[in-house]
């Protein structure tokens, strides 16, 4: 069997306290061979003199220093000074699976799959260091079509990231991250993730997508710049996606409800921009309530999404206390 040269690219910005237990993690790899590419996106901490202590000790590990540019620009130049012939995007304050690359390059090399896709768990920063975390060991995969895999992705399973994928690095080089973009991930949907033959979506959670109060998407705060942003991200996805396939509309119409939900909590949280941010407030309420009934016949939906939909559109004020008050729990 071929075993081809994987790339890992960890972009990483501010987050001296994650270097240990994320470069660990991929340095416990079951597979081996591939590359960990660091990128210290400009960082004002001691993040790169953490990551250089690995760069002393492990061959794999290797870092290079930018001026920050933001997350995509971290990737892109990842890709840039990357050797592998397969690329997999870790960031830099998570953890992966022991299993995480035999995982997803063991459909690829045995089933000629063009991607394939992993789940993850979500992980309570106050969980460090991780010692407790039960990852998938004989993780299955199932290969299916494109359309396929789209919808299981717009219903969040696997959910839509750069993370967990794997896939020939001739894909990033040729389509590469937009840079100064907040949902680059959304953004980029079509040309990452559509457009391929063979897709193995596996079964097993082998990335720890940890809950942190930092991190760009989960600030709890919106400027209005951001929230444009995704409005926009939202639609040029919904167009890309139905030029391919129109019978994934109930897919995109339940993905676009999620995302407008969560619209809602950080516009409500919001301090500045306050009449800029009533337009798209108005806009998120107009389509959850305009929706709703197509997302209530849906029987992919799950219950608990209906209510939150249901409760976001009808009433978003109870929605967003609510909202917020459980996500301080569940990061406590």
């Amino acid at each position: 069997m071929n075993y081809p040269k994987i790339s890992i690219i960890v972009p990483f910005y501010n987050v001296a306290d994650c270097v240990d237990y994320c470069l660990f993690s991929l340095l416990r790899q079951t597979y081996t061979n591939y590359e960990v590419v660091c990128v210290d996106d400009g960082s004002t901490d001691a993040t790169a003199a953490e990551i250089e202590k690995f760069v002393q000790g492990y061959e794999k590990v290797k870092l290079f220093r930018k001026e920050n540019g933001g997350l995509s620009s971290a990737r892109n130049y990842g890709v840039s000074k990357s050797s592998g012939e397969y690329i997999t995007f870790v960031d830099g304050d998570d953890l992966v699976s022991p299993y995480y690359l035999d995982t997803l390059i063991e459909p690829i090399v045995k089933e000629c799959c063009d991607i394939s896709i992993g789940c993850h768990s979500r992980l309570k920063s106050s969980a460090y260091p991780f010692d407790g975390v039960q990852w998938d060991f004989e993780a299955g995969y199932e290969i299916v079509s494109e359309s396929e895999a789209v919808s299981r992705l717009l219903y969040g399973n696997p959910i839509i990231s750069a993370w967990a994928h794997m896939v020939r690095r001739e894909v990033y080089e040729k389509n590469p991250f937009p840079v100064g973009r907040v949902y680059e991930d959304t953004l980029t949907f079509g040309k990452h993730i559509m457009g391929f033959e063979r897709y193995a979506l596996c079964s097993g959670k082998i990335y720890g997508y940890v809950l942190r109060s930092g991190s760009i998407t989960s600030r709890a705060s919106a400027c209005c710049s951001q929230m444009e942003e995704l409005s926009q991200a939202l639609n040029q996805l919904h167009a890309v996606i139905l030029r391919r396939d129109s019978g994934l509309e109930e897919a995109l119409v339940y993905h676009e409800s999620i995302e407008r939900c969560r619209m809602l909590v950080r516009i409500c949280s919001a301090s500045q921009e306050l009449e800029k941010l009533k337009f798209l407030e108005d806009e998120a309420i107009e389509f959850l309530r305009g929706n709703a009934r197509r997302v209530f016949a849906d029987e992919k939906v799950k219950l608990r999404d209906k209510v939150r939909i249901g409760l976001a559109g009808f009433t978003p004020r109870t929605y967003c206390v609510v909202a917020k008050l459980l996500t301080r729990i569940i990061r406590s």
